[in-house]
């Protein structure tokens, strides 16, 4: 994970006079973390990710297969795989968006894991 820390130290963290920076700043966090549990079950949690003492109950709740999948809250709604083009940056969603990640049903090609959105 040090190429990630690199790269968010990379960014202009303190270039914050607008909304529009910190939320940038925000989705480029919450993606970078969406691409390690997607790619592959981290066994430490990233420095800059959320607690994740804030959301046991739902660890408890939908990961019944203790390892092999793993929640997490995001803000913003990451296009999966087979989106070709994106033409505009996902939207901010004020509630928490809660994604499952399933790493016993990974795509055999890439051996991304599955993720399902709990609503």
């Amino acid at each position: 994970m040090p190429e990630i820390e690199i790269i968010l130290n990379a960014i202009d963290r303190d270039n914050t006079d607008f909304d529009e920076n910190a939320q940038i700043y925000s989705m480029i966090q919450e993606s970078l973390i969406f691409d390690l549990y997607y790619r592959e079950n981290c066994k430490s949690r990233p420095r800059w990710a959320t607690d994740i003492g804030k959301f046991k109950h739902m660890t408890h709740a939908y990961c019944k297969n203790g390892k092999l999948s793993h929640v997490e809250p995001f803000h913003y709604i990451f296009p999966d795989k087979h989106t070709r083009k994106l033409d505009e940056l996902p939207k901010y969603h004020k509630e928490p968006v809660w994604a499952l990640f399933h790493y016993d049903m990974r795509d055999p090609l890439d051996h991304q894991a599955l993720v399902e959105y709990i609503e």
